[in-house]
């Protein structure tokens, strides 16, 4: 188990508020860029229904994501981690360090995300 006090301090800020706790197993998601490999680290129990909806809630572009595909994942009972709301973003988040995905994270599948027109228009 992580201690909470082992995440980096911009990891915390991606957090509008946060608490370390207990983790309710279930179906999570990933906002990702197509084709990518291996795992994030930031999970959300909120489904996107598009690319455009993935940077409302997960606020991605700030970390140099494009949301063209979605990560489906079980999280196992037993996990404690950090959870919270999204800094910049109408969502929430769940952040689970690599070294416990063996444990906890089991991917099910990737799905496309339509990936809107506008997306590109109006990016600054």
């Amino acid at each position: 188990m992580i201690a909470p006090e082992n995440i980096s301090a911009s990891k915390l800020e991606s957090f509008s508020f946060k608490d370390f706790g207990e983790v309710k197993p279930g179906l999570y998601y990933q906002a990702q860029r197509y084709g990518q490999r291996g795992t994030g680290e930031f999970f959300s129990n909120l489904k996107p229904l598009n690319s455009m909806d993935a940077e409302e809630l997960f606020n991605i572009k700030a970390w140099g994501n494009n949301a063209e595909q979605l990560g489906i994942f079980e999280i196992k009972p037993g996990l404690q981690a950090w959870q919270g709301g999204v800094k910049g973003g109408s969502g929430s988040q769940l952040y689970i360090p690599r070294e416990l995905h063996s444990d906890f994270v089991k991917q099910i599948d990737t799905e496309s995300l339509f990936v809107n027109e506008l997306k590109w228009i109006t990016r600054p």
